[in-house]
């Protein structure tokens, strides 16, 4: 993956959320008074901004990751390879809920 590719798929990504938004500009009845279902699409759009951005957070880091690989025989090759074991470790728990 490129960051090219990381940014494409965060455009995708956040293109529901301003399709919700659309809907919701578009949703109620005109009369006064509380907004109780339009709730439910306000909390989605967080919710999938929440998600895009981490994916793209996680797109992004291992683009840079891809792009800064050392060539075969690099003296860095080996240290590289150790924080870049660890770095797809921490961005494969990145979304895992944890205490």
């Amino acid at each position: 993956m490129d960051l090219s590719q990381a940014a494409a798929n965060f455009r995708r990504g956040i293109e529901h959320a301003n399709n919700l938004i659309e809907v919701h500009k578009r949703a109620g009845s005109g009369i006064r008074g509380r907004r109780t279902v339009e709730v439910s699409i306000n909390r989605a759009v967080v919710v999938i901004t929440v998600a895009t951005w981490q994916a793209a957070v996680q797109d992004m880091t291992l683009a840079v990751l891809d792009t800064s690989t050392p060539a075969p025989g690099d003296p860095i090759l080996p240290a590289y390879k150790v924080i870049a074991g660890r770095v797809n470790a921490e961005v494969g728990s990145f979304s895992t809920p944890n205490a």
